[in-house]
């Protein structure tokens, strides 16, 4: 058995010899060679493997350091703990749960400050309680008479519409004129009797074409019911400081109104709104109303007396005070004022309950009035102009007073949305109104003394002037400015993670120039270790070198001895 295993190793080692030989290579220097050429190809390997290792975690690799260098000198409290060398692990952890708590807390508090100064809550303050009646105008004051039509006027006027030979056109007439000298918006249910009557007498007239022209003509005039007209201590023209003036009771006379029809000529004499500086009696306007019993229609429903607007200067007369004959009507106005900030300007409008439009030119009574009118044309179709402001609608007529008359039940109901105490199926005005945030309240008292029978007679003396002279003055604000929520953003930031504005600046900077800074070294350093790669393998290649055989197949199992380092068969 020996003998043949013998023979097989000799064969081998022979054949080994001729292949070496054949390629011109000592058989023993070879076969020393091919063990460290294997070491060197299997470490090239290696090398090869842990360098595109390397090539795929480079990018973390820099983000990792660049947090870590962060971290490391953070003014944010805890981050230094979490990368802190010779840390436990244990500890790491438990300093990242608790800054990571902390920030989620400061995230919730700082939206909700974010929600809260959305929400735009306003406060008002009373800024002072001296502020100068001249800086404020002094409210309109419109009069109109009880009966708005001068019976003789119309009288005068009925030989030219109804023929005299026909009974029940006068009648006609006469009832209508009757009833449209108390007529005010709301009222019209006193024209249904119209259904029983025949209009078409009035066709072609003036009652019939144009019964605003109709109503304003047989009213009283300016010289006929006001006189001896005093303001800012002197005796006026009634008729150049007062103007006709359409209400919701028709045509009236108003003094220092910016809806009134003005004459432009007269209008532009003076400034406007017209303004007082002083306080009491004599102190305004201050005149005589004359109204001439003669000249009321008869059987009509309502005492002889006048009614008295006083109201902001943009606004249209609706609601008033009586005044009754043989009487003066001392009216004492007081006006507290609000205005709203500049911050409160560039709110959005949306998340205000009052109405905010700039230089006070927004007014909820004349917003209402044109609800009321804008409710009427869809009704009816048309504009009842001899009650309401003009527009682009077709003025009602005569044969309108019956769709007006139908429809009135809707002119006295306000639909409110939303509101669980008022059902919606209620037949009304939708009127969009909130008051208004900045503008004038005018607050009125009358005080009615009677006079002497002889000069009491057919005659009203009003004086309207300021209670004092100075008013309250409001002023409304948000709650939470811009600066309170950045000192609460600073407070909460501060109080969770002990960070201030530096720290942002801190972390900007860290995200830009730092950033930058890391990886332009991180890129030196690489460039400088390939650099003394090369150079050490260029030291190499300078070694005379070593004949080395790759992949070569043993040709015969060999054993080297470490110690002599001598080959064994």
């Amino acid at each position: 058995m020996s003998t043949a295993l013998d023979l097989v190793k000799s064969t081998r080692k022979d054949c080994a010899r001729k292949a070496y030989k054949g390629i011109g290579l000592p058989y023993q220097h070879t076969l020393g060679n091919i063990s460290s050429g294997t070491k060197r190809y299997n470490n090239w390997l290696e090398h090869k493997k842990r360098t595109s290792q390397r090539r795929k975690l480079k990018p973390l690799k820099y983000l990792f350091n660049f947090l870590k260098n962060y971290c490391t000198k953070s003014s944010l409290h805890g981050l230094r703990y979490i990368v802190e060398p010779g840390a436990h692990w244990m500890e790491r952890l438990i300093w990242t749960i608790v800054f990571t708590f902390f920030l989620i807390c400061t995230v919730v508090v700082i939206s909700k400050l974010s929600s809260r100064f959305q929400t735009a809550q306003t406060s008002t303050v009373v800024e002072t309680t001296q502020y100068p009646v001249s800086e404020l105008p002094f409210p309109s004051v419109t009069l109109c008479p009880s009966n708005r039509v001068n019976w003789q006027k119309a009288l005068e006027m009925e030989k030219d519409i109804v023929p005299v030979h026909d009974l029940e056109a006068v009648r006609t007439y006469r009832d209508l004129v009757t009833r449209l000298s108390t007529l005010t918006f709301g009222d019209f249910d006193k024209l249904q009797f119209l259904e029983n009557r025949s209009l078409e007498v009035f066709s072609g007239t003036l009652l019939g074409e144009n019964l605003t022209n109709f109503l304003q003509t047989v009213a009283p005039t300016c010289a006929e019911f006001l006189s001896d007209c005093w303001w800012r201590a002197s005796y006026r023209n009634c008729c150049e400081i007062f103007e006709v003036q359409r209400t919701e009771y028709g045509f009236c006379y108003s003094f220092n109104s910016e809806t009134a029809d003005s004459d432009h000529e007269m209008y532009s004499k003076e400034l406007r709104p017209r303004r007082s500086n002083m306080m009491g009696d004599w102190s305004g306007i201050r005149l005589v109303v004359s109204l001439n019993k003669s000249s009321q229609p008869p059987n009509a429903d309502k005492a002889v007396e006048v009614t008295v607007f006083v109201g902001d200067p943009k606004s249209w007369p609706s609601s008033g005070s009586n005044s009754a004959l043989g009487t003066l009507s001392s009216i004492g106005v007081e006006c507290p004022s609000i205005y709203a900030t500049e911050r409160i300007l560039q709110l959005d409008k949306t998340k205000l309950s009052c109405k905010l439009s700039g230089k006070m030119e927004y007014n909820q009574n004349f917003c209402l009035t044109m609800c009321r009118r804008d409710s009427a044309i869809k009704q009816c179709g048309c504009n009842p102009l001899f009650l309401m402001p003009s527009g682009p609608e077709r003025a009602c007529v005569l044969d309108d007073l019956l769709c007006l008359a139908r429809e009135n039940g809707i002119f006295n109901n306000y639909i409110l949305e939303k509101n669980a105490y008022f059902g919606n199926d209620t037949v009304g005005m939708n009127c969009s109104c909130p008051p208004e945030c900045e503008g004038y309240n005018y607050r009125y008292q009358i005080t009615h003394t009677k006079l002497r029978d002889s000069i009491a007679f057919n005659t009203i003396f009003i004086d309207v002037h300021y209670e004092s002279a100075s008013m309250l003055r409001y002023r409304m604000d948000i709650v939470y400015t811009q600066l309170d929520l950045l000192v609460s953003f600073g407070g909460v930031f501060g109080l969770f993670l002990g960070g201030s504005i530096l720290s942002f600046v801190e972390l900007l900077y860290h995200l830009t120039i730092g950033l930058i800074g890391h990886i332009f070294r991180s890129t030196e350093t690489s460039g400088k270790t390939a650099e003394c790669s090369k150079r050490a393998k260029s030291q190499d290649d300078q070694k005379p070198s070593v004949p080395t055989v790759y992949r070569v197949l043993p040709l015969m199992d060999y054993h080297v001895n470490r110690r002599t380092s001598l080959y064994r068969y």
